[in-house]
């Protein structure tokens, strides 16, 4: 039986993160993605701000983890059903082209709550100028007000990125069989250089597998 794969795709806001996401499930026949923007707490429950009349959508405490695990173990099973199922039907169990991968994509995956089920780290980085040329051009619902990507969202970013580089440091200073890595992808590359990236990634974890 293939033990599931589990690949996570974070960063800034607009860096990619689902299109690699899609793009990378396009290559896997056992593989489904779980999108964690989808799976926010609900609006009464997060934090306000009546400056700008609108909620904090970009910190830890926006996702409902709680719910996220349970669609993670749902996901996951079901994968290893189909890996199975798959493997009796063709008789094999070591073909990679067809081991069971789990994507899950969204902001801050490596500082939250389940950020140590992941095989594959993937933290997706852009400039504060490119990543407002391209967020200021996606519609959002509710619509995000002026003010709120210079208060909130790039802040934000630049607080859970470094919270996460300094604990790859810590990391570092210890003896451990299997360090703790994330692997920063700028997300103004060409995302085919990415998905060649990512994807040769994947194949070379599931050799050491």
């Amino acid at each position: 039986m293939n033990k599931l794969l589990i690949v996570g795709i974070s960063g800034v806001t607009n860096g990619g993160k689902s299109t690699l996401a899609l793009k990378l499930k396009e290559l896997w026949t056992i593989s489904s993605i779980i999108h964690i923007d989808e799976l926010t707490k609900p609006m009464n429950k997060l934090k306000y701000d009546s400056i700008l009349d609108y909620h904090n959508w970009d910190e830890v405490e926006t996702y409902d983890w709680e719910r996220i695990k349970k669609e993670v173990t749902i996901s996951s099973q079901n994968l290893l059903n189909s890996s199975r199922q798959l493997a009796c039907l063709l008789n094999f169990y070591n073909l990679h082209e067809h081991h069971p991968i789990l994507f899950i994509e969204g902001i801050l995956l490596f500082n939250s709550p389940i950020d140590e089920i992941f095989d594959i780290r993937i933290f997706f980085t852009l400039d504060k100028e490119e990543c407002w040329k391209r967020r200021k051009e996606r519609v959002y619902e509710p619509p995000e007000p002026p003010g709120y990507f210079e208060k909130y969202c790039w802040p934000l970013y630049m607080f859970y990125k470094s919270e996460l580089e300094n604990k790859i440091k810590v990391d570092s200073s210890k003896s451990s069989n299997i360090p703790y890595n994330i692997n920063f992808i700028k997300g103004d590359k060409a995302i085919d250089e990415t998905l060649l990236w990512a994807n040769k990634e994947i194949y070379t974890h599931l050799l050491n597998y």
